[in-house]
């Protein structure tokens, strides 16, 4: 019977020391000046949309389907649920547009509540840093 050799592992601590003393840019998933994240201007873009779409008097008799804006608001929240955030303008986009389907779909109220902390959590946050 032939004799074990020893192989090297690296184990989940030492990978995760290794990643602390490398740059942002190195790690997969942060953003960096050169990358910016999107979905937290795509979140502000939306947030704008959503209530003009919302406005009767602003609708007049046109009809959603229509208006080339509540198709923008349509795409936005594609672009925002199907993109990873890796900012807090990102994270908050991502709050609003699951809050705003939430309460339009009559969600559990503790699970709606929930989001709406986390929403206003991520405000209060950037309030603090802008």
């Amino acid at each position: 019977m032939p004799k074990a050799t020893r192989t090297s592992t690296t184990s989940r601590r030492a990978l995760l020391g290794a990643a602390v003393s490398l740059p942002a840019v190195a790690l997969p998933g942060v953003a960096t000046a050169a990358e910016p994240d999107p979905v937290g201007a795509w979140g502000r873009e939306w947030a704008y949309l959503v209530p003009l779409c919302d406005n009767l008097e602003w609708l007049g008799d046109r009809e959603l389907d229509d208006l080339a804006e509540w198709h923008r608001v349509l795409e936005l929240e594609g672009l925002i649920r199907s993109t990873p955030a890796t900012t807090l303008p990102g994270l908050r986009a991502k709050l609003a547009v699951a809050e705003l389907h939430a309460r339009g779909r009559g969600m559990d109220p503790s699970a709606a509540a929930s989001i709406r902390d986390a929403l206003e959590t991520a405000d209060r946050i950037l309030a603090t840093t802008a």
